[in-house]
């Protein structure tokens, strides 16, 4: 059997039956290549195009026109679909479409938390509220040091003989030492009652006071030891009847479970947070305004 040889390989036999090449018709091959080349245009990257067919939030540059040529060029769609049906294909668009997902879940969560109401931001705690265990302490926060009380809205007592003024508000009754830092928590929660909060030293200076019918509440916070604390709740009650008495109590090493008297409702175990005093004063029996 005789056999042709490539014109342009001569290792490689020739096909059975097959006529041989000619350069004529090589040539005309090449022609026709080039043709359909120039006529689909230079084939942009192949990663572009893998990209272009995967889901995105931002758009792509170049997007269309690599479009218009895929449109025009079977290699391309080839290659394409090719990737497309690979594991390869599939895994990247999986990845992809989690990644869409992912963004439009926080821009919905961010949409959620506008819509919520902002807590007004307001100044960092003070170093004598952190001392006193009025709120727990924070490592690195910033401390604020308080304005000049206002007398308008907070004042104490009045030493004087007369009646009390018809338009003193029901106060609270605030136990600290000095500088009489009182938690703002309280007193925006006394404020929404339409009361006021009144800091002194020792309670023993506003049970003798002629404002003392406007008093509502009493805060027991001076240092004392724990088992004086009992006996004070109770001579404070006696002394202040048909008003409500909170005790602010360092919480014990042994744990606050550890004692009845703990479990008292006006009684408050240290470190006491901005949540406290709402619900404190709920169990006080100072429910709203008057």
């Amino acid at each position: 059997m005789s056999t042709s040889i490539h014109p342009t390989d001569s290792s490689a036999p020739a096909i059975a039956g097959a006529e041989p090449v000619t350069s004529q018709e090589l040539d005309g091959l090449r022609t026709r290549l080039a043709t359909a080349r120039a006529a689909r245009g230079n084939c942009p990257s192949i990663t572009d195009i893998r990209q272009d067919h995967l889901p995105t939030i931002a758009p792509r540059e170049g997007r269309d026109e690599r479009g218009e040529h895929i449109v025009r060029c079977p290699v391309c769609q080839h290659q394409l679909r090719s990737w497309q049906q690979s594991w390869e294909g599939r895994a990247a668009l999986a990845l992809a479409w989690s990644d869409v997902a992912r963004y439009h879940a926080g821009v919905a969560a961010k949409a959620v938390w506008s819509r919520l109401p902002k807590r007004a931001a307001g100044p960092a705690p003070t170093r004598a509220e952190v001392a006193a265990g009025l709120l727990p302490e924070t490592r690195g926060a910033d401390l604020w040091s308080p304005p000049p009380p206002d007398l308008t809205g907070t004042h104490a007592p009045s030493r004087g003989h007369g009646p009390a003024p018809a338009t003193m508000p029901p106060l609270l009754v605030f136990e600290v030492p000095p500088p009489g830092v009182v938690p703002r928590a309280l007193l925006a929660a006394v404020g929404e009652r339409g009361g006021a909060v009144v800091t002194v030293e020792t309670l023993d200076e506003v049970f003798g006071d002629p404002d003392f019918p406007s008093v509502r509440a009493l805060v027991l916070t001076r240092s004392r030891a724990l088992a004086e604390w009992p006996e004070a709740i109770r001579k404070t009650r006696e002394r202040a009847p048909n008003r409500s008495v909170l005790a602010i109590v360092p919480a014990p090493p042994f744990g606050p479970s550890s004692l009845a008297w703990l479990r008292d409702p006006g009684v408050i175990v240290a470190p006491v947070k901005d949540l406290d005093w709402e619900p404190a004063l709920k169990r006080a029996g100072w429910l709203g305004r008057p």
